[in-house]
C-alpha cells in the first residue's frame, strides 16, 4: 500500500507552512519509511542510529529553520547535524531523513549542556575549482565584505584509563576559514595574526589598528570575530 503525504498535510502536523517546498512523497514499507523526491528517485532513509553520538554536532535534536538551493524554506523542524557526512537530517515522528534539495542555509537552536547554542550553518563556498559548493560551513560571523567560518570534521583519538585497555574516541575537530566576499576567495587560516593578515591582504592598515586598539595578537575566535565585524564595517 503506497501512502503519498502532501505538503499540507506536513504543515498539519509540524504547525509550519510547507507551502513553498518541493513535494516530498513517502511510502509506506513495513517499519520504516522510504522518501522519495518529484522524480520519483528512492532517498534512502539515513543509517542515522549506527552514528557515534559524539560525531553529531548537537547531540539533542534542534529546532530551526533550512533554506534550499532553489530558494525555498522550511522551519520549526527537528535537526541533527552529521558532522561525518556534512549532512544535515532531519526527524518525522521516530524517522530520520536526510534532504532532497541541497541545503543552502540552517539556522538551529538546541541545548549544549546547560547552556542554549544556537548555529548558523551555510553552503555555497568555493571549492578547489572556484565553484560554488555544497559543503555546510559553520558561520561565525559574516558581513558584506568578510566570512568567518569553521568547517567541522570527524576526529579520532586514542583514549587511555589506567588499568584499562587503549580505546579509540570520535570527536569533532574544527579548521577556520576566511571567505573574501569581493574575489569570492576561501582563505584557511591559524589563530595568529601572520595566517589572518596573509588571508586578508587588502585589510592590511585595518588589522594593525585593530590588534593596537585591542591589545590582540588575533590568536583566538573571540579577537578573530570581533576583527571581521570590524571590517565589514569598511566601505
Amino acid at each position: 500500500m503506497k501512502i503519498w503525504i502532501s505538503l499540507f498535510m506536513l504543515t498539519a502536523i509540524h504547525n509550519y507552512s510547507f507551502s513553498q517546498l518541493q513535494d516530498l512523497s513517502y511510502r509506506e514499507h513495513g517499519e520504516y519509511l522510504d522518501v522519495y523526491d518529484n522524480s520519483g528517485n528512492k532517498l534512502p532513509a539515513s543509517n542515522h542510529s549506527a552514528l557515534p553520538n559524539n560525531l553529531m554536532l548537537n547531540q539533542q535534536w534542534a529546532i530551526g529553520s533550512v533554506v534550499f538551493d532553489n530558494g525555498k524554506q522550511v522551519s520549526n523542524l527537528a535537526l541533527q547535524f552529521d558532522v561525518q557526512k556534512n549532512a544535515l537530517h532531519f526527524k518525522k515522528d521516530s524517522t530520520v531523513y536526510a534532504f532532497a534539495d541541497a541545503v543552502r542555509a540552517c539556522k538551529m537552536t538546541y541545548i549544549d549542556g546547560d547552556a542554549k547554542k544556537e548555529v548558523l550553518l551555510r553552503s555555497g563556498y568555493p571549492d578547489r575549482n572556484g565553484d560554488s559548493s555544497n559543503l555546510l560551513y559553520e558561520v561565525i560571523n559574516e558581513g558584506p565584505n568578510v566570512h568567518f567560518l569553521k568547517w567541522l570534521k570527524p576526529t579520532i583519538y586514542d583514549h587511555y584509563d589506567y588499568g584499562y585497555a587503549e580505546k579509540e574516541i570520535y570527536g569533532v575537530a574544527e579548521e577556520s576559514y576566511l571567505y573574501i566576499v569581493s574575489t569570492r576567495k576561501l582563505v584557511k587560516i591559524a589563530a595568529n595574526e601572520k595566517s589572518i593578515s596573509k588571508a586578508l591582504t587588502g585589510y592590511k592598515e585595518q588589522i594593525q589598528k585593530f590588534e593596537t586598539d585591542n591589545n590582540s595578537k588575533l590568536d583566538s575566535d573571540a579577537d578573530i570575530s570581533k576583527l571581521v565585524t570590524m571590517l565589514n564595517e569598511v566601505h
